[in-house]
């Protein structure tokens, strides 16, 4: 049971069994957690209806190693009924039992890429310790941890975590390395992310309490998600420095960073570097490769590092063929992307919304909303739901063609399926609004989208004073300038040579030239 070898356990339980000896409520505890550790949620029910048919009453332990078995395998909802199970029939839930159910709210969390759903796992995490405290219960290190890895992932800001460590101090707990990773990994979602992780990893030599390879390569991640491949290698090098030594995920996280920064020239050089030291790239190090070429909008690069990838024994992966259909989208080749979405489907490999997110995407750039609505459908067809990204991209398709009416209409549908639109994806509808001339649509949305408490962006007032220009109403993009200072957003170049043609297109030099000036006396 100890080493989670349910089928040796169950050889021992048959052998006693057959022996004639009579077993206690311990002997089917044991079997239980045996089953239970080996992930085996039906088995461990199994055997706790066996605890009740021999006439036994199963016990805290009992129930906590079924709700292990649901926590380990990520269903939390299994967990939960489980525990709601043990509260009805009067068992005392012990510490490990609420441990394993907040284990389970934070392996739902990682294992999500939907920020909503990482954030009601968060919120259930934390419903759980308060659960816990109101039962008398004290929560330890391993509890505490559990929700500060969940929160993580929902993106808690440094202040919280800084919270979170106060409250633990307070309960007499001291957070540990893995508190520690927790909070850097946290700083991934912040638009600070490398000085708040390199602040955690200070605070950690602050506290005599010696950063591991794990922390470490967590600011490298932030470092990699940030494209800061300069402050990656040298973290890199302070592992080094450390006595630590750099594994292939300490490389791997270098190497994502140059391709965050659709950098090709640095992440190839970064592959020599990793072969010289004898570490043999993975997958994970060529889909870096193949995601850096389609940063850099290189079609045919991607596409050749998948070959590599093929010569090399290996098998691409989804992340691979998804990085080739983004590097076609980029170069406004759809048909090519479409190529490697089938390839992709041939081989078993779409499994989530963003592979059809980036096929979306690939029309949408081409302006060719009606195979980007067919790929909708498509999605819809296969039960995989949209996100923020598709509806923005078939928005973003729309208004290349100047469909107004239609880009509104995705707009309707994507808060009429509870995805609440962004500033992002007003800004598509105001752009289409704007390519068909519609100026009055395109304020009509800007009032929208301030009604809806979002605050417009530069590059919304931008694309509303396109709509003035394109108009020819220079008189309405100076009050919507104006709007901009009000509201103290500071109004860029583009703003102002937007300005500069609406007067031009009307043929007012006077007033063109003053804002040419007002440009240089900016300085911009």
């Amino acid at each position: 049971a100890r080493a989670s070898d349910y089928q040796r356990a169950l050889l021992y339980f048959e052998k006693a069994s057959a022996a004639g000896v009579r077993f206690n409520t311990r002997t089917f505890g044991k079997i239980t957690n045996a089953a239970a550790g080996s992930g085996l949620m039906h088995e461990a029910e199994e055997w706790l209806a066996n605890l009740r048919q021999a006439t036994f009453s199963p016990n805290n332990e009992q129930y906590g190693a079924v709700i292990k078995a649901y926590s380990r395998a990520g269903d939390i909802e299994g967990a939960k009924q489980c525990f709601a199970r043990m509260e009805i029939e009067g068992v005392t839930a012990g510490i490990e039992s609420y441990n394993e159910v907040i284990h389970a709210c934070g392996f739902a969390g990682a294992a999500t890429e939907s920020a909503m759903e990482a954030d009601t796992a968060a919120k259930e995490a934390k419903g759980w310790l308060v659960h816990m405290q109101e039962r008398l219960v004290e929560p330890d290190l391993f509890t505490y941890n559990s929700v500060l890895k969940t929160c993580a992932k929902a993106g808690a800001t440094a202040a919280e975590f800084q919270s979170w460590f106060a409250t633990m101090y307070r309960d007499a707990i001291t957070p540990d390395a893995i508190s520690y990773v927790a909070a850097i990994n946290a700083c991934s979602q912040s638009d600070s992310a490398i000085p708040q992780a390199e602040k955690w990893l200070s605070q950690m030599d602050a506290v005599a309490l010696e950063p591991h390879s794990v922390a470490i390569n967590s600011v490298i991640s932030s470092c990699a998600k940030a494209g800061d491949a300069q402050r990656a290698t040298h973290w890199l090098h302070q592992m080094e420095g450390r006595n630590l030594i750099p594994d292939l995920f300490s490389h791997n996280a270098v190497m994502d960073a140059f391709a965050t920064a659709g950098d090709t020239g640095g992440a190839e050089k970064w592959l020599q570097v990793m072969r010289a030291k004898g570490i043999v790239p993975d997958i994970v190090t060529y889909s870096a490769l193949i995601n850096a070429s389609a940063k850099a909008g290189d079609a045919a690069l991607a596409e050749e590092w998948i070959h590599v990838v093929e010569d090399a024994r290996l098998t691409p992966d989804a992340i691979s063929f998804t990085a080739v259909i983004r590097a076609c989208a980029k170069a406004c080749n759809p048909e090519r992307a479409e190529h490697w979405f089938l390839r992709m489907e041939k081989e078993g490999f779409v499994n989530s919304f963003i592979t059809y997110d980036a096929l979306i995407d690939a029309w949408a750039k081409a302006g060719k909303a009606a195979q980007a609505e067919q790929c909708l459908l498509q999605m819809l067809r296969k039960s995989y739901d949209p996100s923020k990204v598709t509806y923005t991209a078939l928005i973003h398709s729309c208004a290349k063609g100047g469909d107004v009416e239609r880009a509104g209409g995705w707009l309707l549908k994507m808060d009429q399926r509870r995805l609440t639109p962004d500033v992002v994806s007003y800004n598509a509808v105001i752009d289409a609004c704007a390519k068909a001339g519609d100026l009055a649509g395109a304020e009509r949305w800007m009032n929208s989208m301030q009604q809806a408490h979002l605050i417009p962006s530069v590059p919304s007032y931008n694309t509303l004073l396109n709509a003035c220009a394109r108009t020819c109403k220079p008189v309405m993009a100076e009050h919507w300038l104006q709007e901009m200072t009000n509201h103290r957003i500071s109004a860029n170049v583009r703003s102002l040579n937007t300005l500069i043609n609406a007067y031009a297109k009307v043929g007012n030099q006077t007033a063109a030239e003053q804002w040419l000036l007002e440009i240089k006396k900016r300085g911009l």
